[in-house]
């Protein structure tokens, strides 16, 4: 019986994960992950192109556009002191952490997700739209 009662609780979760992750608006906290530099994927050149290739997503059509220049995802959730447009050349595949609501790291999860080279040196905790979020493979 109880374990009947776990798999329905654990469905409803996958469920309601699903259900958030397709959002429009949907925004997750995270901070940049420390000492990522020197991690390369296995079989892609870039972690954008990992991203790429795990979400079956062109980044060309996802991001907004102006010109040629594309929008950077966590550009709306602070002061850049600019548009935040960059070229596409330089948004990057980041290691990100998903963090609580008082700042404290959740969990050991590193996560992936497309934003500008700027962003990615940030030191505070910042939102993400939770689309553009993948959970990285161990």
């Amino acid at each position: 019986m109880i374990h009947l009662k776990d798999k329905a609780i654990k469905e409803l979760e996958r469920q309601h994960e699903i259900y958030e992750n397709s959002l429009p608006h949907s925004y997750i906290k995270v901070v940049n992950a420390e000492d990522t530099s020197d991690d390369h994927p296995d079989n892609e050149t870039s972690w954008r192109e990992y991203w790429e290739n795990r979400t079956g997503k062109d980044l060309d059509t996802l991001l907004n556009k102006k010109g040629n220049k594309y929008q950077c995802p966590c550009y709306n959730h602070h002061d850049k002191g600019d548009d935040g447009y960059v070229e596409m050349k330089d948004i990057c595949g980041c290691h990100v952490q998903e963090v609580k609501e008082n700042g404290d790291i959740k969990n050991q999860n590193m996560y992936i997700v497309p934003m500008c080279r700027g962003c990615n040196k940030r030191k505070d905790v910042f939102n993400i739209p939770r689309r553009l979020i993948i959970k990285l493979e161990e």
